[in-house]
């Protein structure tokens, strides 16, 4: 039901804003679409088969590692605020991972799995 909202509210605003449809975009939106539910999917998933201290850090650092390994693929240089970024992201998923320096156990091998999929989703 959300993705609907979300397309009619598109919809909407480019009726309003004004805009051209193009195959591109369309392509891009639907293919965003896919891979925004297959992440959701994937997430509910892991939250089902594991921990949240597993599962939510590893869909945290994918959903971030995407983007900007797609900007250096395609050629962007980060700013130095990005490579800050970079720098204190490992303190913030130890601290959502609850601070311990505990490593996965076997049995969250799939649920983090799963978050990793979530995340790149």
């Amino acid at each position: 039901m959300a993705y609907l909202a979300g397309a009619v509210t598109a919809i909407i605003g480019l009726l309003i804003f004004g805009g051209a449809w193009s195959a591109g975009a369309i392509t891009y939106g639907a293919a965003a679409g896919l891979a925004g539910t297959a992440g959701l999917v994937l997430l509910f998933g892991a939250f089902a088969r594991g921990r949240f201290q597993i599962v939510s850090p590893a869909a945290a650092v994918m959903s971030g590692v995407v983007p900007v390994a797609w900007g250096l693929l395609s050629g962007e240089e980060p700013r130095a605020l990005t490579y800050a970024g970079l720098i204190i992201a490992p303190a913030g998923i130890w601290l959502l991972a609850g601070g311990t320096a505990s490593l996965p156990k076997p049995d969250d091998t799939k649920p983090l799995l799963l978050g990793l999929g979530a995340g790149i989703g």
